[in-house]
């Protein structure tokens, strides 16, 4: 251990040597994720709503071919966006 100049100002087994300075950059990187994860739930969200519009729009025959019943369309049809299923 390096010789301190003034023993009081080394640290003691209750006091902690001084932090160091936290780093500005640090929370750079969640925040990037934080927004990627935002914006890949958004698109999730308005694709589900595009598929949603785009299912209630078409015709019986259309609906029975593709093996779904015209309620069940309804039903998905009138679901908030931001319920997946």
């Amino acid at each position: 251990m390096p010789e301190v100049a003034n023993p009081d100002e080394r640290p003691t087994l209750f006091e902690p040597a001084a932090a160091p300075r936290p780093n500005r950059m640090c929370g750079v990187p969640i925040l990037r994720r934080l927004l990627r994860s935002l914006s890949a739930s958004i698109g999730s969200w308005r694709s589900h709503v595009l598929r949603r519009r785009w299912l209630a729009h078409l015709d019986d025959r259309t609906l029975r071919d593709l093996g779904l019943e015209r309620s069940a369309v309804e039903t998905e049809s009138t679901t908030s966006f931001w319920r997946l299923w």
